[in-house]
């Protein structure tokens, strides 16, 4: 799953070092070093980011550490047994009420760097096409042995909205969530 957030980033403090710097070590949570820097502070990954970061993670971490975490994200095992739904932030409050949640389905590209958008349409996989201002879904051929879903929930903190998290979950690659973190008011 990936979480990221938008707006000023926790005061004064370099957002990736305050990380470091607020972690509860007490906790058994994730090794710091586990949570990477945004490559676009203050904005979500493209998909190809994110396929690029889950392909290259071998071990996903068992946990998210506790803390102030901006401009970061974090890849964690995604299993029923592991805490993995469990997102500790120190911000404050997920406003609930207006989150959504949005799924997508994909192929990869035969370079394997690109993530193209399919449509199930009669039980078809289909690219989407606009043909003389009309929109024709067009079937795969052939069509894909496997293709990726990704599921994303957004949501906004309540105390500031300008404060934005999405956490992303990939169906049809391994078992991981990518939880990042982008420039936030913590």
């Amino acid at each position: 799953m990936e979480a990221e957030t938008t707006g000023e980033c926790c005061e004064s403090l370099d957002p990736i070092v305050s990380n470091v710097l607020d972690v509860n070590t007490d906790h058994k949570s994730a090794p710091l070093q586990t949570m990477r820097p945004a490559s676009n502070p203050g904005k979500f990954m493209t998909n190809e980011e994110l396929l690029k970061v889950i392909k290259s993670t071998e071990i996903g971490e068992k946990s998210i550490p506790h803390g102030i975490k901006c401009d970061v994200y974090i890849v964690i095992e995604a299993s029923d047994d592991n805490g993995a739904t469990y997102f500790p932030d120190d911000c404050g409050v997920w406003d609930w009420k207006s989150a959504t949640t949005v799924n997508q389905t994909f192929v990869v590209t035969d370079t394997l760097d690109k993530l193209r958008t399919v449509y199930i349409k009669k039980e078809q996989y289909c690219f989407k096409k606009m043909v003389n201002g009309a929109i024709i879904y067009e079937p795969l051929f052939p069509q894909p042995s496997s293709v990726l879903t990704l599921h994303r929930y957004y949501t906004k903190l309540m105390e500031d909205n300008t404060f934005k998290k999405r956490i992303t979950t990939i169906a049809g690659l391994p078992e991981f969530i990518c939880r990042e973190k982008n420039a936030g008011h913590c």
